[in-house]
């Protein structure tokens, strides 16, 4: 019988418990209403860029920084399939170069709205930028406060590179939407678990590396947290992270298969990673998108060379390409550690040197205001929280994952830094707020005197 009472008891609290945590979820109606305010405030501000910025029916502007989706989906359309002609390539043929998910996404737009398709491409971008705002504000909230949650959510609204980035044909904007909304149900996860939420995330994380692969490199980390975070046994918490992994694997396996039909060998979802980590490692290499000969000059393939790898295909170059890299890395260390850390730099502070249709100056006095200030305030946020510093491990993680990956592989372009920059944002918050606190305490203070 005290057993069985006890047991009563256990259940009554977890039920409770549940509870809690699923009010704890819920927005209250105030909240709801700022927060569909902000979505059509950022939302607004996107739409009035794009028609301002008019590259949407302007295909060489476009090109500039989309040049390869827009080929793989001009081919689609055309019927000729997931294909295109790249580097070292002498034809158009199917490929492996680019991950699959924007370039269909784009080719099915483009089908349906015709002359309107990339308008329509950039005002879909749009919402998905606007709902990083949202997700942002329920992240500062699961780990911060309402305070801080608002101020973030007003800072995403009005962060230039997320509206900017609307306008780019490619899967940047895409792929930060997928990695705040990841975490924010890995952190739902951690204090209200259900298989539908652990089953979401798996899909997210699917999408995710058909968009980029490249977030292959925060799974081992987000796994681990998600592993000692669940409030289970070890055991148990295994099994889930396998179910989750599982729907990820379920989303991705087709594109593999595609992949292994065309090449006959394993190639995870891009046929890029070699040349990418050879790009970046080479003894031409110089940390930036420039391959450099010692004179400083130009760096090009040797012809001989360049004759041989365009008789490979696509599969067998990248393996060629990997290859020399390591060996690169294996002779030449401390090179490239240099390089590392030149990369590691860069992915935290250069802006894009590609032409996006502002001048130099302007380039250069945006990246001041629009990420460098955001950068020193979120520093400042990160040391103001430190004593949170388990809450918001899950960020550190992806810092870590991102910017080691981009350090050890190519050199760093302004995208890359794309899904970071929203936490950034949110640390941002953690400064501004105690600094809006200090100043209405000293107000305070000063008007009771």
């Amino acid at each position: 019988m005290p057993c069985f009472l006890n047991l009563q008891i256990e259940i009554y609290k977890s039920t409770n418990t549940k509870k809690d945590m699923q009010l704890e979820n819920k927005l209250s109606t105030g909240q709801k209403k700022t927060l569909l305010c902000i979505f059509l405030g950022a939302f607004l501000l996107r739409v009035i860029f794009i028609f301002s910025y008019h590259n949407y029916d302007d295909i060489e502007k476009m090109k500039i920084n989309g040049e390869e989706m827009i080929e793989i989906a001009s081919h689609i359309v055309q019927g000729n399939g997931f294909s295109g002609k790249f580097i070292l390539d002498t034809r158009v043929k199917p490929t492996a170069a680019m991950a699959p998910f924007y370039p269909y996404f784009l080719a099915f737009i483009l089908q349906v709205f015709g002359k309107y398709g990339y308008l329509t491409v950039q005002l879909i971008q749009a919402v998905i930028s606007s709902l990083i705002c949202i997700i942002i504000y329920l992240t500062g909230l699961k780990i911060f406060d309402k305070k801080i949650a608002f101020i973030a959510s007003i800072l995403a609204a009005l962060y230039l590179p997320l509206i900017y980035y609307c306008t780019v044909i490619w899967g940047a904007i895409f792929f930060a939407f997928l990695v705040t909304l990841y975490i924010y149900y890995l952190l739902r996860l951690q204090s209200d678990y259900n298989k539908y939420n652990l089953c979401f995330c798996g899909f997210i994380l699917g999408i995710a590396l058909l968009i980029d692969p490249v977030i292959v490199s925060f799974i081992p980390l987000s796994v681990l947290w998600l592993l000692f975070s669940l409030k289970t046994y070890i055991k148990i918490s295994f099994k889930k992270v396998i179910m989750m992994l599982g729907i990820t694997l379920v989303v991705i396996t087709p594109w593999t298969i595609r992949n292994y039909i065309l090449f006959n060998k394993f190639v995870f979802i891009k046929s890029q990673a070699g040349f990418t980590l050879w790009l970046g490692n080479n003894p031409h290499a110089s940390g930036t998108e420039r391959l450099v000969n010692d004179d400083s000059t130009e760096y090009k393939l040797p012809e001989e060379e360049y004759q041989y790898l365009t008789n490979l295909d696509e599969s067998e170059r990248d393996r060629y390409f990997l290859l020399k890299a390591l060996a690169f890395i294996k002779e030449n260390r401390e090179k490239s550690i240099e390089l590392f850390l030149k990369k590691f730099k860069s992915f935290w502070w250069v802006i894009e040197k590609k032409t996006t249709g502002f001048s130099e100056n302007t380039k250069i006095a945006v990246m001041k205001i629009t990420y460098g200030i955001p950068f020193v305030l979120a520093l400042v946020g990160l040391l103001l929280s430190i004593k949170q510093i388990k809450s918001y491990m899950l960020i550190i993680f992806l810092f870590i994952s991102l910017s080691f990956i981009y350090s050890i592989t190519v050199f760093p372009v302004y995208r890359y830094r794309l899904p970071v920059e929203p936490y950034l944002l949110l640390f941002s918050s953690v400064s501004l707020s105690q600094l809006l606190q200090n100043i209405f305490t000293k107000a305070g203070a000063e008007a009771k005197t």
